[in-house]
């Protein structure tokens, strides 16, 4: 026998009245989908064009109640083709904007070294333990690191990048004047011991 939620869904469904709901229902032990297919095959009802009507009985088995669901047709889907078409025309892009532009590395304002950004974004994913290290150290040896390119210069990464160069200037300053400091008081201390 049919229940009153599976009268009602066939009906948002179908258009048919609840009488003729509950009729067909019936004759299929209220299994929705077998519903729908016997209503199809009758001509009272079109089929999906693209789109298919499915039955899950997963755990509302037990209960002898199955769910019915219509999956609409999905125009807007993909293909696997497709979505690796779309993943290599980006990456073609990025490739193309990381070979031009550049990551300089410059040392008294004398360009030492340009790299481009596609090797620059390897190396620093692939060997990120070698080149984190390095570009530290080459801020305490007055490097500074500019980014130079039509797409990269408007942005502020190289402010930023001018403000980590400076406060590491800003720290080797201060350990060389405390080491001096040091240096010196040590040597005062020494001087004083020698002369009693």
């Amino acid at each position: 026998m049919a229940t009153l939620e599976q009268v009602e869904k066939l009906r948002e469904k179908t258009n048919l009245s609840y009488e003729e709901a509950k009729n067909v229902l019936d004759s299929v032990n209220g299994d929705l989908l077998e519903a729908l297919v016997k209503l199809e095959n009758e001509g009272r009802i079109e089929a999906p064009s693209n789109g298919t009507y499915r039955s899950d009985q997963g755990k509302q088995q037990n209960t002898g109640q199955k769910k019915e669901y219509y999956t609409p047709p999905d125009d807007d889907a993909l293909s696997f083709g497709q979505v690796l078409g779309k993943l290599g025309r980006l990456c073609g892009k990025l490739f193309q904007k990381g070979n031009s532009n550049y990551l300089e590395i410059r040392r008294y304002d004398k360009t030492l070294l340009s790299i481009p950004l596609t090797v620059v974004a390897i190396l620093v994913v692939f060997a990120f333990w070698i080149t984190i290290p390095l570009m530290i150290v080459g801020l305490f040896m007055h490097c500074r690191y500019v980014f130079v390119g039509r797409d990269i210069e408007k942005t502020p990464v190289n402010k930023a990048m001018t403000v980590v160069a400076d406060t590491a200037e800003t720290i080797k300053s201060e350990v060389t004047d405390n080491t001096a400091k040091q240096k010196d008081k040590d040597n005062n201390t020494k001087d004083g011991n020698t002369q009693e």
